[in-house]
């Protein structure tokens, strides 16, 4: 980042960061190559919803971050620049999703059909069979206005699952567990 490019002064300025997440890291280690920077962060740990914590399994420590969502090269290009910048090694993992609602009443998965029926009792549940039929018809439909020239991102989802008619599960024990998870 080249200060001038960005109407930045060229004399060194005293900047206050607030928030130890990735964002404010990032920010304060870049701003501090040409300026006086200070990095406030209300917990007694750096990293904001990330958070690393160090386990024993079979003797070994191992390190696990909690609050991280998903990592990737091609949504991520600048913390992917920021961790090579520092030679920091990533490794690939497998993303998945997962439901369990009401102490375990409704369980299921995402990743195949042996999870999506981890509850053989789901395929006697008309409300659960029409959620899946309805994250079908969902994809497919939702593609298709995104696809759609006359497409305008004014409506909310709320009204576009009215229009569509999309049944309470799929709103209630799909949709929302999903953005709850996102």
């Amino acid at each position: 980042m080249n200060p001038e490019k960005n109407n930045m002064p060229n004399k060194s300025l005293k900047i206050a960061v607030i928030g130890s997440g990735i964002s404010g890291i990032a920010s304060a280690w870049l701003l501090s190559q040409k300026h006086q920077v200070h990095l406030f962060e209300k917990n007694d740990y750096l990293g904001g919803h990330t958070h690393t914590h160090s386990m024993k399994d079979n003797g070994q420590t191992v390190y696990v971050d909690t609050g991280f969502i998903v990592f990737n090269r091609p949504n991520y290009p600048h913390l992917t620049g920021l961790l090579k910048h520092f030679n920091l090694p990533t490794q690939p993992t497998e993303m998945s999703f997962g439901v369990s609602l009401d102490q375990g009443r409704l369980e299921y998965g995402g990743s195949n059909l042996a999870t999506l029926f981890a509850q053989k009792t789901n395929l006697l549940r008309p409300r659960f069979l029409r959620m899946v039929q309805d994250i079908l018809r969902f994809n497919r439909e939702g593609k298709a206005a995104l696809q759609d020239a006359g497409f305008t991102n004014t409506e909310s989802l709320n009204d576009f699952l009215d229009r569509h008619r999309f049944g309470e599960g799929m709103r209630d024990d799909y949709l929302l567990p999903m953005a709850a998870a996102i």
